[in-house]
């Protein structure tokens, strides 16, 4: 992965919202306003990723197309957000993988358990050809990817420590609505109970679940370890977070000032994915000084357990891109 160098320490990224006289103002100027939600905090590397797109866009269209930025859920929940796309109600979106699994069955390779090795490897089938396939078909559905972002390798967070393969069995779980990540859960012996993100937290505080999983900057920066005091290092999934845009947005835009759309997600995609990387890395000390606890359960063990899930959806799995992605292992 090329590396750019970032300092979580000196980014100090400010997202002030045009008001509501300003935006007439650029549309009387023939200016393009654009709105883009994402269900993270307002504090994370996600959203800086999303600040970085909207500056990399104002730059290069010369101001002409602004992106304002919606953190927390502001325009709806992450599957609100994609028919929201397709209804041009909302111009663009960041969503997670797992979730797009549902508009397009054969992003579910993305979401095979142990699929992906590294983060260089990561890298690698979605800057190639399984990026490539998988924008067109999302295409179809009317989410024009202009950047694939990273949630990264998933961790479980949870009340009780996962020490071994048997700490899953009876483990109230949440999971996103992914039959793969169901399903992959099921076979350690959890209970998996899909929930929007937005109630995790209330969901652990009352003991509605035991578990959720994510990458280990969210347990920091969204507060989870005032509830839960153990990580499992399981890196069970890899998730990518895709940027789309409207086909009604799109059509807004000036024909010429299109591509620029695409290359500011090309710059913000590179950005954010080193800022993750340096961000899970930081997040991992912090919460071990708050008190909590980082366990390794057998990943081998882990992987054979589930290995049965790449047969149960070899209908949804193209062989072709899962041949692809095994090819760019090294």
């Amino acid at each position: 992965m090329k590396k750019i160098i970032l300092g979580l320490g000196i980014i100090g990224i400010i997202f002030t919202g045009c008001s509501d006289d300003k935006k007439q103002e650029n549309l009387s100027n023939g200016n393009v306003v654009l709105k883009l939600g994402h269900v993270n905090g307002d504090k994370t590397n996600y959203h800086y990723g999303m600040l970085k797109y909207a500056e990399e866009v104002e730059r290069l269209t010369d101001g002409k197309v602004k992106v304002e930025v919606y953190a927390n859920a502001q325009l709806g929940n992450e599957r609100d957000m994609v028919e929201g796309l397709q209804l041009g109600t909302i111009d663009i979106a960041a969503v997670a993988s797992p979730v797009l699994a549902s508009f397009v069955p054969e992003m579910s390779v993305l979401d095979a358990p142990f699929m992906f090795k590294s983060y260089e490897h990561a890298d690698n089938v979605i800057d190639g050809k399984v990026g490539e396939v998988l924008s067109e078909k999302l295409k179809k559905q009317e989410f024009n990817t202009v950047a694939w972002m990273y949630s990264g390798f998933r961790n479980v967070f949870s009340i009780k420590p996962l020490t071994d393969i048997d700490s899953f069995k009876g483990l109230k779980i949440r999971t996103m609505e992914n039959k793969m990540h169901i399903k992959t859960f099921e076979a350690l012996g959890a209970l998996a109970t899909p929930m929007p993100y937005g109630e995790v937290f209330t969901g652990l505080q009352q003991g509605t679940i035991d578990a959720a999983e994510n990458a280990t900057d969210n347990v920091l920066t969204q507060k989870f370890y005032e509830v839960t005091k153990n990580v499992g290092e399981t890196g069970h999934f890899f998730t990518y977070i895709a940027l789309g845009v409207s086909d009604k947005a799109l059509a807004k835009i000036p024909a010429d000032l299109v591509p620029k759309l695409y290359e500011a997600g090309t710059t913000s995609a590179l950005y954010q994915r080193n800022l993750l990387i340096e961000s899970n890395a930081n997040a991992k000390t912090e919460l071990q000084k708050l008190g909590v606890t980082f366990t390794e359960p057998n990943k081998e063990e882990l992987v054979l357990k589930v290995k049965p899930i790449y047969q149960e959806f070899k209908d949804v799995i193209p062989e072709d891109l899962v041949a692809e992605i095994k090819k760019l292992e090294k």
